[in-house]
């Protein structure tokens, strides 16, 4: 029977030494070489930033951890939900700790999926909502793919508005 929560995993995780599944890096790897400044680059005064999505994507991980684990996993406590705000200083020290934040989201969300029983596919998350555990567990994954896209473009940007000023 196939494993289907280690495929999930494996999707954009690195399990080990073994690559993601679609071939990229993960979030984490996409933001280790970025400092601070680059962090805070946007696109223009609408788009969000790299430090916005890390800590969006860690909140979400958070989220469906929390649903996966019936509880048992804490939801992230920073506000606001769903996109949580920059630090009031946003610093190298400050970056690092919300990089450590999004590595400890990883490291909960795979927690909750080893948890996770597949014979739970179906049923809703105690909270309520549109979506089933299973659902919010691909939808996570492929939230989580998305950004990490975004995040390697923005990236780039930020690197060449760097080198022409």
């Amino acid at each position: 029977m196939p494993n289907v929560i280690e495929d999930l995993k494996r999707s954009v995780f690195r399990l080990g030494d073994v690559d993601p599944l679609y071939g990229g890096p993960t979030l984490a790897e996409v933001v280790a070489d970025i400092d601070a400044d680059a962090a805070l680059f946007r696109l223009n005064k609408h788009g969000h930033s790299i430090w916005e999505i890390v800590l969006h994507a860690a909140f979400w991980r958070c989220e469906v951890a929390h649903a996966l684990s019936h509880g048992k996993i804490d939801r992230l406590a920073r506000a606001p939900e769903n996109w949580p705000a920059l630090p009031q200083r946003p610093n190298e020290d400050a970056w690092r700790a919300d990089r450590k934040l999004l590595d400890e989201s990883e490291r909960a969300l795979q927690v909750a999926l080893d948890g996770f029983a597949v014979s739970d596919w179906s049923a809703a998350p105690e909270a309520g909502g549109d979506w089933s555990l299973g659902q919010l567990a691909i939808g996570l994954i492929a939230h989580d793919a998305y950004h990490i896209g975004q995040v390697a473009l923005l990236k780039k940007a930020a690197q060449t508005a760097t080198r022409s000023h």
